[in-house]
């Protein structure tokens, strides 16, 4: 008998020697995560809009800009823009 070890104890064994093969196995994954192949983007649609319509979307865009305009014209000029 071991002099080191205390008698009546049971001694620990693992039921199951550890296996590593796992980590063989984990690294046969590189068939799995391949990137997709790109796709060609898709052409934009074009819409068929009349002159009176365009007029007023162009009139929208030029009150909106008027807008911020004059919204950044009244902030404090010290303070630098936050994002």
């Amino acid at each position: 008998m071991d002099a080191a070890r205390p008698t009546g104890l049971p001694v620990a064994v693992p039921a199951v020697a550890p296996r590593w093969g796992f980590l063989h196995d984990m690294a046969d994954t590189s068939d799995t995560f391949k990137k997709a192949p790109k796709r060609k983007p898709s052409k934009g649609k074009s819409v068929a809009v009349s002159p009176e319509m365009r007029a007023a979307y162009a009139d929208m865009i030029k009150e909106h800009s008027d807008k911020q305009d004059s919204y950044e014209r009244h902030l404090r000029q010290d303070e630098p823009k936050r994002r």
